[in-house]
């Protein structure tokens, strides 16, 4: 777990030396409709990291119900079905 929070400490420095190296950096974005001028690089990566952890942890969060559903259901081919040693295509194969 510790190694956890060294590496957690480290993305966090790399990301404050980026801060510091581009706190006058400027970039626009363009959403092809909207286009927003002047906004610092370091809010762009920012926001970009934002979002990403976010999909991620929906991903994340929808496959493992998912997941849960699939093997409540008993379904052929499901975990369920697969420890309770039911045959999948009907043969009584000994």
């Amino acid at each position: 777990m510790a190694w956890r929070f060294v590496v957690f400490i480290l993305i966090c420095s790399i990301f404050l030396i980026f801060i510091t190296l581009n706190l006058e950096n400027k970039c626009d974005i363009s959403f092809g409709f909207m286009k927003i001028e002047g906004v610092y690089v370091w809010v762009t990566a920012f926001a970009s990291f934002g979002l990403g952890t976010f999909c991620t942890i929906l991903f994340t969060l929808f496959s493992r119900v998912s997941k849960k559903l699939r093997s409540k259901s008993g379904k052929p081919g499901s975990l369920k079905s697969i420890k309770r040693g039911d045959d999948t295509d009907g043969s009584n194969a000994s």
